[in-house]
């Protein structure tokens, strides 16, 4: 009598678990000791794939193209149609379920127990096994397809998501596929990008606040009533005189009526040019010609909007521009608004003039223009309700204060304050911000800043707020202090953001520290706002001992030397 080898693998061709099978190989017939009958097949033709299904059929076709290979005996409690091992031990010491995968003929010959680690077919919609993972349905062609990275478990069950039928705009993970339209997908990073789902998307606010102010400026326009100064010009051209590159002091245009004339060039940017404009009353204004008209619109809106909510300072002094007149044409636009200064300097021409001077911008004078920008940007935040969006050294114009008991009595010294001008890509905090939350904590994704003047939250592709304007203040700090552009690290211990230049060992490491630290790591959902705080510490250091004259007599000196214009 013979008996079988165990094989590495084995094929059973009998469902029913109650007749046990050992098989013997003799020519090409196929003996069951069980029966004790001989049974010949012949080969089968093959079939088309259409016509191929999870059937004995199939298992039959494939006993008849395995002639060389032993059937041997399933495991006991296993009551498969198919499978194929890996282990080379034999069948009685094989584990009870097969690892690889299994077709099953029938709901009842299912393992009750455990399910295999790999993929199973089910020949029918109502084969599924009822504990499948949450989402799984058989294709509609009567096959249902499933794949497992190891046994289905709670937890893992948790973190599947399943993928929608329906089109889902802007999710890469979708596989437009008839064949993988079941496919469940794991979803790892559902809980880091969360937080970007309730984020506004930047651009898109931005466009849609420019397209709306530019409706309701045209709309106020064409109302002889209206209080505002808007010119709707857009079926003419723009003055000859403002088309050229260059302009000519004492040229005289018309606007909204009014005879004004081009004194200088006040800055150039990417987009636009700003002039300063004497009026017949003797008026100076900063005129901005720019292209397209939407940015001015939303400028000349946003500016009048934040003058509303502005307290009004003990001095009198407003560190921002006011809307005077927006004029409307067909290659542009117009924004009339008051000027910082005669000359348009800013904190650049301050770091360039110091380096004729003395090399280095003193620190006592970097420490007074810190403490105008902190105070002035809490201001906007606080009271405007305004992100700038923009803030760099050269969107601080210097200009002239009037008394002000924080300003070191410098009332009469030219550039003793600052004005932050430049609201194009601003954003109304107050109006984008949820029912009953705070503006301020208002979040946005999207990368809208140079490279080097991104924040931390936006270099990681994370939700960021109010903190793109504190990088900006404290690279206008930086640059103060070095007389070049801000630079900075993270740290991957910390995680914490520093710049990459120290400070010399004789400056007031301890207020520089604590100013860069928390305007590069502010995190508006744990940390209180901080300017306020650094600002006062700044105050207090400013107004000690005889600091207040010194500061006086650096900037008489800078302003002796500051150019008067472009």
């Amino acid at each position: 009598e013979e008996e079988s080898v165990p094989l590495e693998f084995g094929i059973y061709s009998d469902p029913e678990p109650s007749i046990k099978q050992k098989s013997l190989k003799k020519g090409g017939k196929y003996t069951s000791r069980s029966t004790n009958k001989a049974r010949t097949r012949e080969p089968k033709k093959a079939e088309s794939a259409a016509e191929d299904t999870a059937s004995l059929s199939v298992i039959g076709d494939v006993l008849d193209e395995l002639q060389n290979c032993s059937v041997t005996e399933p495991p006991q409690k296993s009551s498969l149609g198919f499978a194929i091992f890996s282990d080379e031990n034999s069948p009685e010491t094989r584990s009870k379920e097969p690892a690889g995968f299994s077709i099953f003929t029938d709901e009842d010959d299912a393992p009750k127990n455990k399910e295999p680690v790999g993929f199973k077919i089910f020949a029918d919609e109502d084969d599924a096994p009822k504990n499948s993972p949450r989402g799984f349905k058989p294709l509609s062609a009567g096959l249902g397809f499933q794949i497992f990275s190891d046994e289905v478990t709670e937890s893992a069950q948790k973190k599947q998501k399943v993928v929608s039928k329906e089109p889902c705009f802007g999710d890469i993970s979708r596989i437009e596929d008839e064949k993988t339209a079941n496919f469940q997908i794991m979803d790892e990073n559902v809980a880091a990008t969360s937080s970007n789902h309730d984020a506004i998307d930047y651009m898109f606010q931005h466009k849609e606040d420019m397209e709306h102010a530019m409706r309701r400026c045209m709309a106020a326009a064409a109302k002889s009533s209206s209080r505002y100064e808007i010119f709707d010009y857009r079926k003419k051209s723009l003055p000859r005189a403002l088309l050229r590159k260059s302009f000519t002091g004492g040229t005289k245009i018309t606007l909204g009526g009014e005879i004004v004339s081009i004194v200088h060039e006040l800055g150039r940017g990417v987009y636009g040019v700003v002039l300063l404009c004497d009026d017949e009353r003797g008026q100076s204004d900063a005129l901005k010609i720019q292209a397209p008209i939407g940015s001015l619109a939303h400028e000349y809106s946003l500016l009048l909007r934040i003058e509303d909510r502005m307290k009004t300072d003990a001095s009198g002094f407003y560190p921002f521009p006011r809307s005077r007149s927006l004029h409307a044409f067909s290659e542009g636009g117009l924004f009339s608004m008051t000027a910082g200064s005669d000359s348009g300097m800013t904190l650049i021409d301050v770091v360039n003039t110091y380096k004729q001077i003395t090399g280095n911008v003193p620190e006592l004078i970097a420490m007074y223009y810190t403490s105008r920008m902190l105070k002035h940007l809490e201001s906007l935040h606080q009271d405007g309700k305004v992100l700038h969006g923009d803030i760099k050294p050269d969107n601080w114009v210097l200009t002239s204060s009037s008394k002000d008991r924080n300003n070191a009595g410098t009332n009469s010294v030219g550039g003793s304050d600052l004005m932050l001008v430049d609201f194009g890509r601003s954003i109304d905090l107050e109006k984008v911000a949820s029912r009953g939350s705070d503006p301020l904590q208002t979040q946005f994704k999207g990368s809208i800043a140079a490279e080097d003047m991104e924040c931390g939250s936006m270099r990681n592709g994370l939700p960021w707020g109010v903190e793109l304007d504190f990088f900006g203040l404290a690279a206008s700090s930086f640059i103060l202090l070095f007389g070049f552009h801000m630079e900075v690290n993270q740290s991957k211990s910390t995680g914490k953001w520093s710049t990459k230049k120290s400070f010399r060992r004789y400056w007031e490491g301890d207020l520089w520290n604590c100013l860069f630290d928390s305007l590069l790591n502010f995190d508006p959902s744990t940390d209180m706002y901080c300017l306020s705080d650094i600002r006062i510490a700044f105050d207090e250091y400013i107004d000690g001992k005889d600091r207040k004259r010194e500061i006086v007599t650096h900037l008489n000196q800078l302003y002796t030397h500051l150019p008067k214009k472009r």
